[in-house]
Formats: C-alpha cells, structure tokens, sequence
C-alpha cells in the first residue's frame, strides 16, 4: 500500500496533524515501513496512520510484539499469574490458523488477562495510596532535599525523556516487524 497525500486525508486526520504532514511531506509517496521511519512526524502521528492502515493482522503482530516484549515486567510483579502469557499463546495460535475457536480462545484469554491486569493495577494503586501517605508525611523534608538535588531531578527528567523516546522507537521497529 501506498502513503501519500490524498491517502492520508483520505483517513480523516485533525486539521493540526495534516498540517504537519503537509508541512514536512507535501510530496511524501512510500511504503508504510517507509512512512514510519519519516522523522519530523510524532510517534502518536506514525501510530495513528499506522493502526488505520495496516491489516488486522499486522495490527495483531504489533500487539502481539509490544505485549511480549512487556511481559516480564508483569511477570516480575505478578510470579504466579500465567494469564497474560497464556492471552499471548492464544493470539499467536490465532495468527497461525484464524479459526472461529481460535478467535474465541483469545476472547476468553486476553478477558482473563485483562482480569490479573486490572487486580495488579489494584494493587499498584493500593501501594500507590500508601506510599502517597508517607510521602505526604515527609513532603516539608522532602522539599528541602528536592532544593539541594534539583539539578539531579532535572537529569533524571531527562533520562527518563530518553528512556521514552527509545522505547517509542523500539515500538516503531515492532511495527515495521509486523508489516512482514
């Protein structure tokens, strides 16, 4: 499939996001993998263009990559839950043989996923009010020590941008993996 002008504005974009294709690539006329790459584009405007024009099924093998490569993070917090490895077993068989039961095999899977992800997500927001609390309590000797430390927390800021911003890149090469 190709990308170009009439096709983006024929996907409907805001005013905002056109004006910006329009402004870097007036004359753009390339693959999907070769649009991803185009630098002065966002990676929300790459995903958007990206989730509107690619098959399910590449949609499916983009999730599928992000969902693995993020596993380990729930696995980590969550041992004995085995319900969003088992969601992405489903996904994959699905991909291999799109079936009826196939598809309903996800369904149940990825409900029972979405099921251990809401009960971490609990959890979290639970520590997460707890450790509001104690933060508040300490907020006054926290300020003073937030003065003293301020040019660490502006580089921290910043390797947290950079962390962002690679992880946003990795998800485009994922993306560029699906389309295969």
């Amino acid at each position: 499939m190709r990308i170009n002008t009439e096709k983006i504005k024929d996907l409907g974009p805001c005013k905002d996001r056109l004006d910006n294709y329009l402004k870097h690539y007036p004359d753009f006329d390339g693959s999907l993998e070769d649009f991803i790459m185009l630098k002065e584009l966002t990676y929300d405007d790459k995903v958007w263009v990206f989730v509107r024009i690619a098959t399910l099924e590449q949609n499916v093998r983009w999730s599928l990559l992000c969902a693995s490569k993020v596993l380990s993070i729930f696995e980590e917090k969550c041992p004995g839950d085995k319900r969003p490895r088992q969601a992405l077993y489903a996904v994959k068989a699905w991909l291999n043989s799109p079936t009826k039961e196939n598809a309903y095999a996800v369904s149940e899977a990825t409900r029972d996923a979405a099921y251990a992800a809401r009960a971490a997500s609990e959890a979290a927001r639970a520590a997460a009010y707890a450790a509001s609390d104690a933060a508040y309590a300490s907020t006054y000797a926290a300020r003073a020590a937030a003065y003293a430390t301020r040019a660490t927390s502006e580089a921290a800021t910043d390797a947290a941008d950079y962390a962002r911003e690679n992880q946003e890149q990795v998800n485009l090469l994922m993306m560029v993996d699906a389309l295969k």
